[in-house]
């Protein structure tokens, strides 16, 4: 039976080739052999990858292939959209959205060729980074998206391992099942893997933060020696990535570390926080220097983001933001005692949207925006969570319940910052509360608390997105 399994799986790594070829066919646009060539190498990367993991079963492979055959389609469709539908080549794409414009003429400009408008110094890193790509595969839009692709995977891959490592013990499954969960359910997130086929940060931000997650969730373990030279290599790494796209984002990780202390913290595990928040204070000084001078940098930009200077462009440029602006006013002239008091209200839109609505809103930035709006699966994951945070949290080990904190105040930092309305921001740290939904999947499943409480949820859900479709309809029309 297992050989027949494994018989399948080979068949339908050749069905993987044929689809794509068949999408390169039917939404032309990319160089149809080297983008195949290109999109098979990733799939080769990403099972060498799980290949090496202890925890690989047939269902995680079948996971990552299912997963990365959709995100190819989408990158396909999303650079037929970019060029043939527009008018555009995959050396001169034409981009709607603003920031992948921006990004994509920094690149532009890093590499020295026509058409290159450098962004401000505390913006080129990614531009940057686009330029190195092309050194290796020529100008073509279709490399970074491929490597944001392979970087969305890596995620997904590194959700499992944190989940096994935080569910290591009181658990009913195997830890293969639970980083296998882990996986599905990340996968499963539609926002999150689309960021995997659209030109923009969030797929090497996402990729950043987990790896420097990972690291935390050794040092979390209640059976921490030291830190292996693997997860140090793999710190450092993230570090490096978000130092590059976006410096501001090491200050989450200093929060991570300072939150991953407690009473039972011994002097092992201190030493290792102390190191890892040298690296990062280090990091973020040298970037900051870098950039420009000290004292208009990090410090200085983040204090930007919390008066509300930055935020308030993306509250008021959108005309779906009229009817949260009539509950909350100028949100961004509020005190910091009453966003706090608001936060609720924005944890939940943030939580929210994408709504699963307005499918059409997107579409001109890119196909895969319109699988970003198939919310209902977060919301599962979400349910899970809750439940966990309310009924789960006082039997659980210290290490799901470190991992949670850290995940729900990281979370809930961007929004604050931008009253819930810009949830990409929230989507690096996913990885940091999927434990939490698999504990409950893992152990509350099959408990009457769980099912009433699914019952509560489910009602208030579909309550609560009913009263927002009207009210953001409402102030459309």
């Amino acid at each position: 039976m297992q050989k027949r399994k494994t018989r399948i799986f080979v068949y339908a790594q050749i069905c993987y080739v044929l689809v794509i070829w068949s999408a390169l066919q039917l939404f032309p646009g990319a160089e149809a052999f080297s983008t195949m060539l290109a999109l098979i190498g990733a799939w080769l990367i990403i099972a060498y990858t799980y290949k090496k993991c202890e925890h690989r079963n047939l269902t995680g492979w079948w996971t990552l292939l299912i997963t990365t055959t959709v995100l190819s389609i989408g990158i396909i469709a999303n650079v037929h959209h970019f060029t043939t539908i527009s008018g555009g080549t995959t050396a001169l794409p034409v981009l709607n959205n603003p920031d992948a414009h921006r990004y994509y003429c920094d690149a532009l400009a890093s590499a020295n060729l026509p058409g290159g408008i450098p962004a401000p110094s505390n913006q080129r890193g990614y531009g940057f980074i686009i330029s190195c790509i092309w050194q290796l595969t020529g100008v073509t839009i279709v490399a970074p998206l491929i490597l944001n692709m392979i970087l969305i995977l890596f995620c997904i891959i590194i959700s499992g391992i944190i989940s096994k490592r935080i569910i290591s013990t009181h658990r009913n499954h195997s830890p293969s099942w639970v980083a296998t969960c882990a996986m599905i359910m990340t996968a499963s997130i539609c926002y999150y893997i689309t960021s995997g086929t659209i030109l923009l940060k969030e797929a090497s931000l996402c990729f950043g933060i987990a790896l420097c997650a990972l690291a935390l969730s050794s040092i979390l373990k209640k059976d921490y020696t030291h830190i292996s030279k693997c997860d140090f290599f793999y710190f450092i790494l993230g570090i490096i990535i978000l130092a590059t796209i976006r410096y501001t984002f090491i200050l989450f990780i200093i929060v991570a570390i300072i939150l991953a202390s407690n009473k039972n913290t011994f002097r092992k595990r201190i030493v290792a926080q102390l190191i890892l928040l040298a690296i990062c204070i280090c990091s973020l000084l040298i970037t900051s220097y870098y950039l420009s001078s000290i004292a208009h940098n990090a410090l200085d930009k983040t204090a930007e983001i919390i008066n509300g200077n930055e935020a308030a462009y993306f509250f008021f440029s959108s005309k779906y933001h009229y009817a949260y602006d009539q509950v909350f006013g100028d949100y961004f002239s509020y005190p910091t005692w009453k966003r706090i008091l608001c936060l609720p209200i924005s944890a939940i839109t943030q939580f929210l949207i994408p709504f699963p609505w307005n499918f059409g809103r997107d579409a001109i930035y890119g196909y895969t925006l319109d699988y970003a709006h198939i919310a209902y699966p977060w919301y599962l994951i979400g349910g899970l969570i809750l439940y966990f945070i309310l009924f789960a949290w006082e039997n659980a080990s210290s290490e799901i319940k470190r991992i949670t904190l850290i995940g729900i105040i990281l979370w809930l930092i961007p929004a604050y910052l931008f009253a819930g309305t810009v949830s990409r921001y929230a989507l690096p740290f996913i990885p940091l509360l999927i434990p939490a939904a698999v504990c409950v999947w893992d152990k509350y499943l099959n408990k009457k608390s769980f099912r009433i409480w699914a019952y509560i949820y489910c009602c208030l859900l579909i309550f609560t997105l009913i009263i927002c479709y009207y009210l953001q309809q409402s102030e459309i029309q």
